[in-house]
């Protein structure tokens, strides 16, 4: 084979990667502009399973997290912080996880700072439907149920877009 077509063969393999890449980055945010997912979790305490639609007209914050998760445990007090900030003005953070409410229940207990709802998908019906497979998974949604943002993981500047969008969210 000569040179040239042994170059060509490695930039093909290049466009193959890149695309493939580009793919797979925009995946990311499958749920941006549509309505988000009806789920129904356990709260951690004894009642009636939570739903989604129990936020209507409420911005949301689905935070997908569990007690094992440095970035999950990392990510929390900023939550948090969005969470005393904007909840007056009709926000709220919902914090997601898998495991089971004893697990969760010990975690908050020795968290209690953290200022806001922990609710049990057991059954990881509400992980599924969000395609929460990246711990942390952040999704924010509009009062209408639309998904606004959709977050595998989280960098500085992604809080800081998100505390942007949650403030003109809650201000109009």
């Amino acid at each position: 084979m000569t040179r040239k077509i042994k170059w060509a063969r490695i930039c093909q393999g290049a466009v193959v990667i890149a695309i493939i890449a580009a793919q797979f980055a925009c995946s990311n945010d499958p749920f941006v502009g549509q309505p988000a997912p009806e789920f129904a979790v356990e709260p951690l305490q004894a009642g009636p399973d939570v739903r989604l639609a129990d936020y209507r007209g409420k911005v949301v914050l689905v935070d997908f997290w569990a007690t094992w998760c440095a970035p999950c445990r990392q990510l929390m007090p900023f939550l948090s912080e969005l969470n005393k900030k904007y909840g007056p003005k009709g926000f709220v953070v919902v914090g997601i996880s898998s495991e089971g409410r004893e697990t969760i229940s010990k975690f908050q207990k020795a968290y209690p700072s953290l200022g806001y709802e922990f609710l049990s998908d057991t059954f990881s019906d509400a992980s599924r439907k969000f395609k929460a497979d990246a711990l942390p998974t952040t999704v924010l949604i509009d009062k209408d149920g639309t998904v606004v943002d959709y977050e595998q993981g989280y960098s500085q500047q992604s809080l800081k877009e998100l505390d942007a969008k949650i403030a003109s969210m809650v201000s109009g």
